[in-house]
C-alpha cells in the first residue's frame, strides 16, 4: 500500500492510521500474542497519534514509524 501511490494518497487523504506487522509468515498463536502484549500502544496511539499514521510492527515487538508525506 505504501509502495502504490494513489493507495499511499488514500492513506494520506482519508486520514487513516494503519499498522503493518511485517516479517513474513507467523502463525496465528503468534500473531494473537504480538497484538495482546502491543495492545497498549494501539491503544494510545489510536487517540493521541495524529492521523494519517501508518508504523511497522515487528514480531520482536519493535516498532517503527513511517513518513507519509
Amino acid at each position: 500500500m505504501l509502495d502504490v501511490k494513489e493507495e499511499r494518497n488514500t492513506i494520506i487523504s482519508e486520514k487513516v492510521g494503519i499498522v503493518f506487522v511485517t516479517e513474513g509468515q507467523m502463525q496465528r498463536p503468534e500473531l494473537m500474542l504480538l497484538l495482546l502484549k502491543k495492545w497498549d500502544w494501539f491503544e494510545v496511539i489510536d487517540k493521541e497519534e495524529q492521523r494519517p499514521f501508518a508504523f511497522y510492527l515487528y514480531p520482536s515487538g519493535k516498532i517503527r514509524k513511517i513518513e507519509l508525506s
